[in-house]
């Protein structure tokens, strides 16, 4: 049985974090949640500062954006206490994900990974692997950063985009292989190929069903 990790961090839907069960209230901004976001979906490289004040403060002056940035890793690092999990210097940024830290995009992310790792001949038959689509398909609940603010920043909001339509053909894959039967029909021989990593073809169609249908249907287990 997992141990529940002391600091836990949702990105799916609404933007939420707890440590030890509690709500953290301590965000004073936007910035302060979207900077967290991006740190922790920028895993593991270090960042140089110039890009997170850039990202965030894509208007200000540079001295401007560089204060701007020190307040809000202030008050990110004050928001996680006692836990240190941001590292910086006086040109990079970096959140060293401990064991004591879950999210919920790292999780989905290791399932489909694992699957993606996996040697089986299918995927949709694989019943190791069906397990792990189906949780990664349960933790997927809500649009990523759902209802998010403005920022104030096209920088933020493109990269935020690009990361829904990340998470989205990901999504799509493993609900595409939930969907398959998972016994071969009839006399056919499996496809020796599976949809993980495909992603790039599965968005666009995934999109033009989204039209035709409306907001996206949960895929259940056939």
């Amino acid at each position: 049985e997992a141990v529940p990790q002391p600091i836990v961090i949702t990105l799916f839907g609404a933007f939420s974090a707890t440590i030890n069960g509690e709500a953290v209230t301590r965000f004073r901004s936007t910035k302060s949640r979207a900077l967290l976001a991006y740190l922790l979906l920028a895993r593991p490289q270090p960042l140089l500062r110039t890009t997170l004040s850039e990202l965030l403060w894509p208007d200000y002056t540079p001295e401007s954006a560089q204060t701007n940035l020190r307040q809000t890793l202030a008050n990110v690092r004050d928001s996680l206490g006692p836990f240190v999990l941001i590292h910086a210097d006086r040109r990079h940024v970096q959140l060293r994900v401990a064991p004591t830290l879950w999210c919920d995009v790292f999780q989905f992310d290791a399932l489909l990974d694992a699957c993606q790792q996996h040697d089986h001949p299918t995927l949709a038959h694989c019943p190791l692997c069906r397990p792990r689509l189906q949780e990664a398909v349960a933790l997927a609940q809500g649009v990523l950063l759902e209802n998010f603010p403005e920022t104030d920043s096209a920088p933020f909001s493109v990269w935020l985009q690009a990361q829904r339509a990340r998470v989205a053909g990901r999504l799509a894959e493993a609900q595409t292989a939930l969907a398959t039967k998972k016994a071969p029909l009839g006399n056919l021989p499996p496809p020796l190929t599976s949809l993980v990593g495909r992603a790039e073809l599965v968005l666009p169609m995934w999109q033009q069903l989204a039209q035709v249908w409306g907001p996206a249907r949960e895929v259940r287990d056939c």
